[in-house]
Parts: C-alpha cells; structure tokens; sequence
C-alpha cells in the first residue's frame, strides 16, 4: 500500500490529538500522556548538544544564525535548537495538533520560535537563507510514492 502525504497528516494529526509528545519520542514508559514538558524538552536540548559537539569535532560547526526544523512535531528539537543559540527557528510540521503542542509547549519569550504548517510554505519567496535545516524522521514520508515534498 502506497502512503501519501495526506494519510500522513492524518496519521500525524491523530498522534497529535491523541499524545503528541509520546507520539514524536515514543518510550513505552511514558506511553498514556506520561511525558512531563521538562523532561520531555531536555531530551531535545541533550540531542541537540550531542549534535552541534559532532558537528564540531568534525570540523563543520553550523553558522548560529536561522534554523530550520522540518518535521518538527511539538518542539522538541526546535526549542533545543533555538536555546543552542540559533538566531531564530522555524519550526514545519503537516500536523496542525502538532503545531498546537508546539506552541503550548514552547512559551519561554526568549525563544525566537515561529510554528508553521509545512504546506502553506511560500518555499519559493523564503527572504531568509537558513545556516542549519533539521529533518530528523520526517523525510521518509517525503520519499515514499505518491508523495510529494513541496506542494
């Protein structure tokens, strides 16, 4: 059976209305609504660092200047990414539940965040260059048959 990217968002959006966090870190521990925002962020903020000091080693630290997270679900990585130092951090998801999560989850006023549907993009009037692009899971719905990334 072939997925497009409307059972996706449909898939997303029920995840999302059921237990958006558990849904985009699933541990059976936490399964039930069992996440709490702290811990839940921390693991963002721990996979973000474990990341940039990767990058580092390799010679290739990211410019800290704006930050895309595709896929971003309910901020998980997003808010980590904006607290690593990023100038500013869009984060795209299909799911508008997600979206929502997101924006409940994220309320720290110092964390230049703008939560946006992947779809209503304007991908080709972007004014802003992005110094770090995010897609952790979310590209392989992009890639299956019958999908598309980009409307």
């Amino acid at each position: 059976m072939s997925e497009t990217l409307a059972d996706v968002a449909r898939s997303w959006t029920a995840l999302g209305r059921e237990d958006p966090m558990w849904a985009a870190l699933t541990d059976p521990r936490r399964s039930s609504k069992r996440w709490h925002r702290d811990e839940f962020l921390a693991t963002g903020a721990a996979e973000v660092t474990a990341l940039m000091a990767t990058l580092a080693q390799r010679g290739v630290p990211p410019t800290l200047g704006a930050a895309l997270d595709f896929g971003c679900g309910p901020s998980r990585l997003t808010a980590a990414l904006a607290l690593a130092g990023f100038d500013s951090v869009i984060g795209m998801d299909i799911s508008q539940q997600m979206l929502a999560k997101a924006a409940e989850l994220v309320t720290r006023p110092t964390v230049p965040i703008r939560p946006q549907p992947w779809d209503r993009a304007d991908w080709g009037r972007e004014p802003q260059r992005r110094s770090c692009v995010h897609v952790s899971s979310a590209a392989t719905h992009a890639s299956r048959p019958g999908s598309r990334l980009c409307p």
